[in-house]
């Protein structure tokens, strides 16, 4: 939904990996002073969720079926799709 403050897909999935992150684990999350934005803790578990938004099954779950990308998001996703290609042509 915030996407469009960005302007690159590198940042997205940032934001995307930090949003599943507070998702998964916001029991443990440590609430800013103000009491409502977690701060997040780039701790395993987050590298783990990176990790796997940027495999096949993880692009898969991000295409535009779900949502509907700006351009530049949808170009970082064919990217990501096109290097599975070559890692497997490899």
């Amino acid at each position: 939904m915030d996407s469009h403050q960005y302007d690159r897909g590198e940042q997205v999935l940032q934001r995307i990996t930090d949003r599943i992150w507070v998702f998964h684990v916001y029991h443990v999350a440590e609430i800013d002073h103000e009491g409502y934005v977690p701060q997040i803790d780039r701790d395993r578990s987050w590298h783990d969720i990176r990790a796997w938004l940027e495999t096949r099954s993880g692009v898969d779950w991000l295409r535009p079926g779900h949502t509907h990308w700006p351009d530049y998001m949808n170009k970082f996703l064919v990217f990501l799709m096109l290097r599975f290609d070559v890692k497997r042509e490899t």
